[in-house]
């Protein structure tokens, strides 16, 4: 939390030292590239920032209400998508007008730009943005267009967390029996049945988990869902040995 105090002091201080040059010496490149990068550094560290304080209020007070329609898929925002996409565009653009004083800022720009492209493609021709999750009776799915799989409450560890990832609230869940894990996989080949097993043994490799879950991915405050997940494993288990918050 500290760190991302220190990161967001810093944005806002190049801002202001940002805006005040171009008050000074009027319209530059340079100027107005830096400006923007550290202007969008400073939201999202507000941002996030935001989001951790309102997590941690919400993990200590008695609030556990979450709207939770069974049997329904919940798409990945579209919102944050396209927040993603602005920003990245936004830095491609910062990164351009540095251009002319460093040709690896002129690359990096025009990298950017390509990701920024490449990523509507996708997103239009419906190959990115196509995550799930969907809460069931017995557990909870998690999938996109090529495939899905499926942890039930009883197979979810006490071991589960509620943590941060990249500075983001984020749900750690560990499976009890990864085999179980393996074999709820469903897809539309074996490429893609290979593609889900990777990413769940990729998980646990970098992350300690098998599955991680970011409600304000899907548009659900991360806390409140982590109760709600604590509710139902409660309730379907046949002793004590429930995660911790």
């Amino acid at each position: 939390m500290i760190k991302n105090y220190i990161a967001l002091t810093i944005s806002i201080c190049f801002t202001i030292v940002g805006i005040f040059i171009l008050s000074k010496n009027g319209f530059d490149k340079v100027g107005v590239g830096s400006t923007l990068f550290f202007l969008t550094c400073s939201g999202i560290g507000l941002y996030s920032i935001y989001i951790q304080s309102k997590n941690r209020k919400l993990l200590n007070s008695y609030q556990t209400e979450i709207q939770i329609e069974l049997g329904k898929k919940i798409p990945v925002s579209q919102v944050k998508f396209y927040t993603g996409t602005i920003i990245l565009l936004i830095v491609a653009l910062s990164c351009y007008l540095f251009k002319e004083k460093n040709f690896l800022m002129y690359l990096i720009s025009i990298f950017l730009f390509f990701l920024v492209l490449v990523l509507l493609i996708g997103k239009q021709a419906n190959i990115l943005g196509t995550d799930y999750i969907r809460f069931e009776k017995n557990g909870i799915t998690r999938g996109n267009k090529n495939g899905s799989y499926f942890i039930d409450w009883k197979n979810i560890s006490p071991n589960s967390i509620l943590g941060e990832f990249n500075s983001n609230p984020a749900i750690f869940i560990q499976a009890i029996n990864y085999d179980r894990l393996l074999n709820s996989i469903e897809a539309t080949n074996s490429s893609d049945k290979k593609k889900i097993q990777k990413k769940l043994e990729q998980a646990m490799v970098w992350n300690g988990c098998n599955v991680i879950i970011l409600g304000e991915s899907f548009g659900l405050n991360t806390t409140l869902l982590w109760k709600y997940i604590i509710e139902r494993i409660v309730s379907n288990s046949d002793d004590n040995s429930i995660p911790q918050f």
